[in-house]
């Protein structure tokens, strides 16, 4: 089955081979993907739960070890990077970030959130309201989230474009599963230079001027001590990577299965 893994046959429609995987080899090592495929619900839980024996601190040093040399010169900023930060660490530092993090999404902030996030719908839909037709991801499911994410840490909607490209060129970065494309590597660190480049001059002016956004609430907590720079650099970009990409493909699958279930789309519409 392995050679079916990852090619555009088993993006259009993965769920037979899902199958097959989790009744015949639930837990597999996959030389096209360069890593271990573990498919049943029960097992990705207990592997998620239990970072003494499955850990996420190290993985992007794993991956770059087996770069040649030549391929792995340049990329200490990509290493410092992903040294620190909530995405990258086990307990007790990910507990300590995570505690830090909390409060940023507690219920009452994020329903404050709601009547924006209509309005930046309506804005969007509105833009394109009358047209026969329209490309859904482009006018909705990528702006959207982005626009909201980056009012939530606080910086302008206006730069929406480059903090799209860097998304994408860091994200590329993990394209081919286990093993690193030396293209993507290049890509992905000239993108991060940039990005935490643009961050450093936002946290620094939301030190000296705050705001009521993420980014000057984590800055207050860099200067009581109780996150570093490079912590705070790195959290931000995880909160934008991170946190736009997941909606936007909700939306764009969310309308493609709609679409193919005429039913259900009629019981949305009629709700």
């Amino acid at each position: 089955m392995d050679e079916h893994l990852g090619t555009p046959e088993f993006y259009a429609d993965p769920y037979p081979v899902l199958r097959r995987l989790r009744e015949e080899a639930p837990v597999v090592w996959s030389e096209r993907m360069g890593g271990w495929l573990v498919t049943r619900y029960a097992d990705v839980v207990a592997a998620l739960r239990d970072p003494a024996r499955f850990s996420n601190a190290g993985r992007v040093h794993y991956l770059l070890d087996q770069l040649t040399p030549e391929q792995r010169a340049g990329t200490d900023l990509l290493q410092r990077h992903y040294a620190v930060g909530v995405g990258h660490a086990d307990p007790p530092e990910h507990t300590r970030l995570r505690r830090l993090l909390t409060p940023l999404f507690q219920p009452q902030r994020l329903a404050a959130l709601t009547a924006r996030v209509q309005a930046v719908v309506d804005q969007l839909l509105d833009a394109v309201a009358g047209r026969d037709a329209f490309d859904l991801v482009a006018a909705l499911a990528y702006p959207l989230p982005a626009i909201v994410v980056l009012e939530f840490l606080g910086a302008p909607p206006a730069d929406m474009d480059h903090f799209r490209r860097w998304a994408l060129d860091i994200n590329g970065l993990f394209a081919g599963g286990g093993r690193l494309r030396p293209e993507a590597v290049a890509v992905a660190q000239s993108s991060l230079v940039e990005m935490r480049a643009y961050l450093d001059d936002l946290i620094a002016e939301r030190v000296r001027n705050p705001c009521d956004d993420v980014i000057s609430l984590l800055a207050a907590d860099a200067t009581r001590d109780r996150l570093d720079m490079a912590e705070l650099v790195s959290t931000c970009v995880t909160l934008f990577v991170a946190g736009h990409e997941t909606t936007t493909n909700l939306i764009g699958n969310g309308m493609v299965a709609l679409l193919r279930h005429p039913g259900v789309l009629a019981q949305v519409r009629a709700d």
